[in-house]
């Protein structure tokens, strides 16, 4: 196991810093994104610091101090997804170096991905998504009658845009007033993954949800000034917590047991898949880079199949 005592220190390096600035000012990507990889760089940086002192370079590490950071994790049990994470963010990191001539030998070029079972992603029934979304439009007894008639319209606006739009998180506690345009029914989503934008056609019950949202909050007054859409009831910008919190408490409500917003996201798709849309088109609808993260849904509906097939075929 790594030392106790790093975890309560943050690894300093020049060279790092130039490939996080390097992440944010021309790969676009997002804080979150960029500190995922910091993370996992400085994992590294202590896993060296336990066996050769603080005062070890990551930059400066060999192929066989690669392997043995590898062998560790496997060794304490991390998946085999969690492996391939961490190897593509030294990959990326040793790549920069080398391209920007900072190192001569790229050490993590020969190094292998760990294989890896894909899981499918969880998703909801119809009767699911009815009961989440009776649930969040009953308000919570008690409390300022206003402050709840204004939450109770928010939150089935969030509902509303995670399942009918097929959101991310980042992409909804960002979204502005601007980005709807109610006359031709179009959302614009900016994604934090490479900055890249897509235009969604916007379904009549979110823009519905939207208008009736709109009216509460011009109502009490808690339209910031930076343009964001959804707010608190003081006008403040949500932030992740508050919406994990509000889809767990309503899954709770709803009997649904645990529930996190990326599942309505997977809803979304594989509602889209089982009504005959095109794989392409859905790629385009999630903002997906690469179709190969898409075709997941194929095996969400072939498992669907089989599971119909196993209940009403004599033999199945």
């Amino acid at each position: 196991m790594l030392n106790k005592d790093h975890l309560n220190k943050t690894y300093q390096d020049e060279y790092l810093d130039q490939f996080l600035l390097y992440l944010a000012g021309e790969r676009f990507l997002s804080p979150l994104t960029i500190e995922a990889y910091r993370t996992d760089l400085c994992d590294l940086a202590f896993f060296l610091m336990d066996r050769a002192g603080d005062d070890v370079r990551i930059w400066q590490v060999s192929r066989q101090d690669l392997r043995d950071y590898l062998g560790y994790l496997h060794q304490h049990e991390r998946s085999p997804a969690t492996i391939n994470r961490h190897l593509s963010s030294l990959r990326r990191f040793f790549r920069f170096l080398r391209r920007e001539k900072l190192i001569n030998d790229d050490p993590a070029q020969v190094l292998e991905s760990s294989k890896s079972r894909r899981h499918l992603p969880t998703y909801l029934t119809q009767h699911e998504i009815e009961e989440l979304m009776k649930a969040v439009s009953v308000p919570d007894d008690g409390g300022d009658e206003q402050k709840s008639e204004f939450m109770l319209r928010r939150n089935s606006l969030i509902l509303e845009l995670f399942y009918n739009q097929g959101l991310r998180v980042s992409e909804l506690i960002n979204l502005k007033d601007e980005d709807f345009d109610l006359y031709q029914g179009i959302l614009a989503v900016r994604s934090g993954k490479g900055g890249k934008e897509r235009r969604l056609p916007l379904s009549d019950i979110t823009r519905e949800a939207l208008v009736s949202y709109l009216g509460e909050r011009e109502r009490l007054m808690l339209a910031p000034a930076n343009g964001i859409l959804l707010v608190g009831v003081k006008g403040k910008k949500l932030y992740r917590m508050r919406v994990y919190r509000l889809i767990r408490d309503t899954a709770e409500k709803a009997g649904l047991g645990h529930l996190h917003p990326h599942m309505l996201r997977h809803s979304f798709a594989t509602s889209l898949l089982e009504g005959g849309a095109n794989l392409r088109v859905i790629q385009e609808l999630l903002g997906h880079a690469d179709i190969s993260t898409t075709t997941i849904y194929t095996h969400v509906e072939i498992e669907r199949m089989r599971d119909i097939h196993k209940k009403f075929h004599p033999r199945g």
